[in-house]
């Protein structure tokens, strides 16, 4: 089922991930709200992701979640560089009151008053994710 916070879109040219996709808010998002849950396959940490994946996510100390070939929405959360001056969300475990499950959710970030619909929805990706690829700047 859709999530009825958000929406995917094809990137215009002129963005830094083009011909990529991004994930944008369908409507007015509050500080500190659950934009949507990040989910794909759990493996151990010492296992890793599918190899070449991008969608790589370390959850707790023993797991990761890797949107790569499955997933939510969330697995088109671009990285904020090039784009904004700061990410207008993280990512943050958290624990469904409904469920019990300990869950990877985005949120909106505490120093951003509100997500405006149509606005881009993006996260830092985290220093070790620009420095396994060699792209980080000093």
């Amino acid at each position: 089922m859709p999530n009825p916070n958000v929406r995917i879109k094809k990137l215009p040219d002129d963005h830094p991930v083009y011909p990529g996709y991004g994930l944008f808010a369908n409507k007015d998002l509050k500080k500190f709200n659950l934009v949507v849950c990040y989910t794909g396959k759990v493996t151990k940490r010492e296992i890793g992701g599918e190899e070449g994946s991008d969608y790589v996510l370390g959850f707790g100390d023993e797991f990761c979640i890797d949107g790569y070939r499955q997933g939510s929405e969330g697995r088109f959360i671009n990285d904020y560089r090039g784009i904004l001056q700061k990410p207008n969300c993280i990512f943050h475990e958290f624990i469904d009151i409904q469920t019990g499950e300990i869950k990877m959710g985005v949120w909106v970030c505490s120093g951003t008053e509100k997500i405006k619909k149509g606005q881009e929805i993006m996260v830092s990706y985290g220093k070790s994710f620009w420095n396994s690829r060699g792209l980080l700047r000093s």
